[in-house]
């Protein structure tokens, strides 16, 4: 049932762990390689962000490569899949902001399953790294408002599951207010990021409201003119 729903969900959104593979995210270092990069496969914006050095990398995955330089990929091996979710909070923190931009690309083809240990990891990363998150968006080159959007969307499919038969409660309001008091000590820009992603959340929340309130009618009716018929 929860699979279906996230599945819906993300559906809705986005239209309009191997210890062996966590040791490898946690474990890579930033190396200068002699392995060549060709950077017209690198977005002109993105080179500047060195995130090229990583593609440069050996010990970085495949599959985080191929996501990032828009190669064929999918999400079909679970495994691969969910360790790139570990890089988020890598102990190598100069691994984050590769693997930040690597998870937000990954949502054009995220299913149901994978959408489920992304919309988890997403609302936790976000929360427990609030300062982080939003110095990701200092620069808007290496990481755009498309790109923040886009996060408003992952972290919606978090409160998709929890906030199941609590839709009465201020649970949005509730994780933004954490956020922003995370974000004390952020630069004002920053602190603006902030307040466009939880203005990004809140409309999302709403919308996704409306949505189950007009379904929740539609399932009343339905059950009514059933119930007529028997009758």
């Amino acid at each position: 049932m929860k699979l279906t729903f996230i599945t819906l969900l993300t559906f809705g959104l986005f239209a309009c762990n191997s210890s062996a593979d966590r040791r490898l995210i946690d474990n890579a270092t930033v190396k200068d390689h002699p392995v060549p990069v060709d950077k017209n496969e690198i977005n002109n914006d993105e080179y500047n962000c060195g995130f090229d050095v990583f593609v440069k990398d050996p010990e970085i995955p495949e599959i985080a490569k191929d996501i990032y330089l828009d190669h064929e990929w999918n999400l079909n091996n679970d495994n691969e899949a969910l360790a790139l979710l570990d890089g988020l909070t890598a102990k190598d923190i100069s691994l984050r902001p590769f693997y930040f931009k690597v998870v937000t690309k990954s949502v054009k083809k995220s299913d149901g399953y994978f959408s489920e240990g992304l919309g988890n990891a997403g609302y936790n990363y976000v929360l427990n790294n609030t300062e982080e998150f939003a110095s990701f968006f200092d620069s808007r080159q290496c990481h755009t408002e498309s790109d923040l959007e886009t996060w408003a969307d992952i972290v919606m499919l978090e409160f998709g599951i929890i906030s199941e038969d609590n839709y009465d409660k201020p649970v949005v309001g509730n994780y933004i207010k954490k956020l922003q008091s995370n974000c004390n000590n952020c630069s004002a820009t920053q602190k603006e990021t902030i307040n466009k992603f939880s203005l990004a959340l809140s409309e999302r929340w709403k919308g996704f409201l409306q949505h189950t309130d007009t379904q929740a009618k539609k399932k009343t009716k339905l059950l009514t003119r059933t119930e007529t018929a028997a009758f």
